[in-house]
């Protein structure tokens, strides 16, 4: 009988760690409820306005607070509710029931957004939630991304260029392959290694520290076909404005984000039936009593120079091609110690498209100045010295060439005395051999 009872508190001890256990799971699952975030379209124009939403279903809370974090550098939070509060790239917003019991809630908070800049912008969710009996419920938290214009997208590891819209996409070839082979060498950089497009005359020729481009186009194009490949494997491109290009001043621009940085460049691109009318290039770039390096060509468009400490203004000569053109010079006033920027941009005749030359005006400080006439001093001198050997050796050349001539003249003359006197011997014997024969 007593086995019996043992062995029936044992089963009954069983089903309570069951149950308990059970419940405990039970409890989990229904505390660990995903927080939903929606957006009121997936993909969205520039100037178009967008809701964000957030809600848990099936979920029982008494009180809230979530923190929404957003890309603040692409969208902007236009809504103006009460317990929220904007800090940069987040949104807090608390909530609590006003009888203090548990609600079932459809939404916890729309969120009405604008967009800043193309791209795809992505929305983060997190919070503290708590029931009636302060018990702390464990929602996880959730993210979405939103499309913002016509946006080209470059996946991870792959040449191939998909258009959201249109899923079309560029063939893989064995040219980007070995591109991708040759460029992809810097899992950290923000780099492209190429960019190339379908269409000839952008300018300048492409370098990784450039991040502004020009592009003159005519009335056919419609779209821009662009191969960007970065210098990082694991780097996403966002390629977005080569779709469906309009007449007048088109920005196309690739994103390179890696590890919550980006970097951006810039293609500006003219679509126009006159590309005459187009046309801001410089014919003359120039900076009085200095050297701009690169020598300029109108296709290169950043410069460098260094001026002495004494320059407060850099006297600078800028002429358009097209003499109906407008240039525009900022930045060479008042230079300070160290690096200034300068942007000459002409506008062309057309009155919308710009192209920017950028000239960074080194001024050296008083120390630097210093430095710098002391080496301009020893290089002089060394130059000095060097003409002067030169010089030196350059005279006495002159005086063994002198003396060459001297012996020249000399040998010269000793061979014509020699030739003479061999002629009269000749002729003295010839006229003895005369006399001989007739006395003979």
């Amino acid at each position: 009988m007593m086995k019996k009872n043992i062995i029936l508190n044992l089963i009954l001890t069983c089903i309570v760690i069951l149950n308990c256990s059970l419940n405990i799971t039970v409890n989990a699952v229904e505390n660990s409820t995903r927080i939903l975030i929606n957006s009121s379209k997936n993909n969205v124009s520039s100037n178009e306005k967008f809701i964000i939403s957030i809600n848990a279903n099936n979920t029982n809370i008494a009180a809230y607070t979530l923190w929404i974090y957003y890309e603040s550098d692409k969208v902007e939070c236009i809504s103006q509710k009460e317990n929220i509060s904007i800090q940069s790239n987040r949104i807090i917003y608390a909530w609590y029931s006003s009888d203090g019991k548990n609600k079932s809630l459809d939404t916890m908070i729309e969120l009405e957004f604008m967009p800043k800049q193309y791209g795809i912008a992505t929305f983060s969710v997190a919070g503290e939630f708590y029931s009636e009996t302060g018990e702390q419920l464990k929602l996880q938290g959730n993210s979405l991304d939103v499309v913002i214009g016509d946006v080209t997208l470059m996946s991870e590891n792959s040449s191939i260029i998909e258009t959201q819209e249109e899923n079309s996409s560029q063939a893989d070839t064995k040219e980007d392959a070995d591109l991708l082979a040759e460029v992809q060498n810097d899992d950290s950089s923000l780099n492209l290694g190429i960019m190339r497009t379908n269409r000839e005359g952008i300018t300048p020729e492409f370098n990784a520290e450039i991040l502004e481009y020009y592009l003159v186009v005519d009335e056919t194009v419609n779209d821009l076909d662009i191969t960007a490949i970065p210098v990082s494997k694991k780097a996403e491109i966002v390629i977005v404005g080569n779709k469906n290009l309009k007449s007048g001043i088109n920005k196309v621009k690739i994103t390179v984000s890696l590890n919550g940085n980006s970097k951006t460049y810039t293609i500006n691109v003219t679509k126009t039936d006159n590309p005459n009318k187009a046309n801001a290039n410089l014919e003359t770039l120039a900076i009085q009593n200095y050297t701009l390096e690169p020598e300029f060509q109108n296709s290169i468009t950043n410069y460098h120079v260094e001026v002495a400490n004494t320059e407060n203004l850099a006297n600078i000569l800028a002429i358009a091609e097209d003499s109906s053109a407008k240039v525009k010079i900022e930045g060479n006033n008042e230079l300070k110690y160290g690096s200034n920027n300068v942007v000459v941009t002409v506008t062309a005749r057309d009155g919308i498209t710009e192209k920017k030359y950028n000239i960074e005006i080194y001024k050296r400080n008083d120390e630097e100045e210093s430095a710098y006439k002391e080496e301009t001093k020893e290089n002089n001198e060394e130059v000095n010295r060097l003409l002067e050997e030169k010089s030196i050796e350059t005279a006495e050349n002159k005086e063994n060439q002198e003396d060459n001539n001297e012996v020249k003249d000399k040998s010269k003359a000793i061979v014509i005395v020699v030739i003479i006197l061999a002629i009269i011997v000749i002729g003295v014997a010839l006229i003895i051999v005369r006399k001989k024969k007739k006395k003979a």
